[in-house]
């Protein structure tokens, strides 16, 4: 027996059934995607417990091995809150600091001299790049990931990562540093390529400060990759020196996608090269007592002791 009284009604109630079906579709694509054990969204694959342990074991004999000179390519960052954001490149195509404080405008240490702008203000001075204190700062993060190195984490992953440009194992290992330590968290990381080589190791702690006025807002992190000088390039680097140059008028060109700065490195180069910074020198006011501001090294003001194997 037909359930449709007729043709006409039948056409109908197929399409309202149709309807109902394509919503249904629409709804389960935009819900999360199952996540399967050992198997993750856009194909990363998480290994084993077992295997992370391997993994973390084996970087830190390595790693605690390893000479600060042969790692004397580095990037730093930190933050303050919601108010101040700041970095240190040292990269064989770049070397340079940046910064930007809320409210107080930005800094630009390039080739020699600071730069601070904010609206239509700028300052300027001479400065080395020792008065950076980048060999303090640096020395003090390699001893505390080396030390770090030796404790055992309260978390591990050892994570494949398809969709990087060239693929790689993500070893991430989690600690919860203790009362007796200044800040809350600190994790190492390092992408693993094919027989267990690594080209950059790294760490990021966090002091997430008095949460009673609001999450993030007394936050303090600090984060630091190590990697080899000799042809190392930051595409980071290169958007901040561009970005302060562009503002300042020393260039027409705006800063471009990341992907265009990878695939054409020569006009980028270029373009850096063309901007001429001492026509900011002759339009701003020299400030002889102008800083940057200053490196949070509470993080590695009291380290834990080191672990005896």
């Amino acid at each position: 027996m037909c359930i449709f009284k007729n043709r006409k009604n039948g056409v109908r109630y197929i399409a309202i059934l149709l309807a109902v079906l394509s919503f249904i579709t629409v709804l389960s694509a935009c819900a999360p995607v199952p996540m399967v054990p050992g198997g993750e969204p856009f194909g990363e694959q998480t290994a084993s417990n077992e295997k992370a342990e391997q993994t973390y074991t084996a970087l830190s004999e390595s790693f605690r091995q390893e000479a600060p000179e042969t790692w004397d390519g580095f990037t730093i960052s930190w933050s303050k809150g919601y108010t101040l954001n700041a970095y240190i490149y040292r990269a064989e195509e770049y070397t340079l600091a940046y910064c930007e404080e809320m409210h107080n405008g930005e800094y630009l240490w390039y080739d020699g001299w600071l730069y601070w702008r904010k609206g239509d203000s700028a300052a300027y001075r001479e400065m080395t790049w020792e008065e950076l204190q980048t060999d303090m700062i640096t020395a003090e993060l390699w001893n505390r990931l080396q030390i770090q190195l030796t404790q055992s984490p309260e978390e591990l992953t050892y994570k494949y990562i398809p969709m990087s440009n060239d693929k790689y194992n993500l070893l991430t290992a989690k600690f919860n540093l203790g009362e007796e330590q200044p800040g809350d968290y600190l994790s190492i990381s390092a992408p693993i390529y094919s027989g267990g080589t690594y080209k950059n190791i790294g760490f990021r702690w966090q002091d997430v400060g008095d949460l009673e006025k609001g999450v993030g807002v007394d936050n303090t992190s600090v984060s630091v990759s190590f990697y080899a000088l000799q042809d190392s390039t930051d595409l980071q680097a290169e958007r901040k020196v561009w970005s302060f140059g562009h503002d300042c008028g020393l260039s027409e060109e705006g800063v471009p996608a990341l992907s265009r700065q990878d695939e054409e490195r020569e006009w980028c180069q270029d373009v850096i090269a063309s901007m001429d910074f001492s026509i900011l020198r002759e339009q701003a006011a020299y400030q002889e007592d102008l800083t940057f501001p200053e490196f949070p090294s509470q993080c590695f003001a009291k380290q834990p002791e080191e672990t005896e194997e």
